[in-house]
């Protein structure tokens, strides 16, 4: 089912505070602050985007064609952890917008990952009007706070700002340029979360 997923507020931390990559770095000097905290934003949106998860608290905004088929069907939101549903809109038959209620047309799963959205008993999915994302879920996702963040994740983060520190270009005349380690490679496959299209 053909779907939109975007971020519109973004997070307003980083799992890792400046101080924590310069100690993994071992840079004791300030020259470079502005340089490793932009390596600090990018590293965690790349991870995130490569994990499918969001890190810490953001908005996001799935859009879908319609609601499942069957009454039994959840949605499951991407960009774990789901922290709560803000409004689930839709165009009706007739294309006017209605709006679920939470606890009374719907529950939501905040603890399988990815969170679902499911049907109350005696509640049917509605009839949407033909048209591309005619349902629109607003929900929260992310850890609300950097010391919530799994170690493992945070870990990886700090391997990969390392790796971006130490290989600033592409290529190089002057040094060999390594691969990311092993250790990498296996932090991220064990936080990657399966495609939930």
């Amino acid at each position: 089912m053909p779907l939109t997923l975007s971020q519109t507020v973004g997070p307003t931390d980083e799992p890792l505070n400046l101080d924590e990559v310069k100690r993994h770095l071992r840079v004791t000097f300030t020259d470079d602050d502005l340089v490793i905290f932009s390596m600090l934003q990018t590293a965690r949106d790349h991870l995130e985007r490569v994990t499918r998860r969001q890190f810490l608290t953001a908005t996001w905004v799935y859009a879908l064609d319609a609601f499942p088929t069957s009454d039994k069907a959840m949605i499951r939101l991407p960009r774990p952890p789901l922290q709560s549903v803000s409004s689930i809109a839709y165009q009706d038959s007739a294309n006017a917008t209605q709006v679920l209620t939470l606890n009374t047309d719907y529950g939501v799963d905040i603890l399988s990952e990815p969170g679902r959205i499911y049907l109350l008993p005696a509640k049917s999915w509605p009839s949407t009007y033909d048209v591309p994302n005619a349902v629109v879920i607003t929900y929260i996702a992310g850890w609300d706070t950097p010391g919530k963040v799994p170690a493992s994740l945070r870990g990886l983060l700090a391997l990969f700002i390392g790796h971006l520190y130490e290989n600033r270009e592409a290529v190089s005349a002057e040094k060999v340029l390594h691969e990311i380690p092993l250790g990498f490679q296996m932090l991220l496959a064990s936080n990657k979360i399966v495609e939930v299209l």
